[in-house]
């Protein structure tokens, strides 16, 4: 389960989506192919890509494992970002 966020507070979580939707389509995965492997509702993975949903740890962990990256990349853009990432592509 994730939570929703107002839309008043969307704008300020975008770098999470950001950094998914490129991962996923560096993994070549359409959304479908990410909920499929990471066991994650299509739709969540969707809202998260938007900015509107702040997912839960294990989630965002499944989500990480099933794209190859690291977690802490993905979530917070720290550590060793993937080949090919570009700090200014968010």
């Amino acid at each position: 389960m994730s939570t929703r966020l107002p839309d008043s507070l969307v704008s300020k979580h975008t770098g999470l989506g950001d950094r998914l939707k490129w991962a996923r389509a560096h993994a070549e995965m359409t959304v479908r192919d990410l909920a499929d492997v990471a066991g994650v509702a299509f739709s969540a993975i969707s809202e998260i890509e938007k900015g509107g949903r702040i997912p839960r740890a294990d989630t965002l962990e499944r989500l990480a494992v099933a794209l190859k990256v690291p977690a802490c990349w993905l979530v917070f853009g720290d550590g060793v970002a993937p080949a090919g990432w570009k700090a200014d592509a968010s």
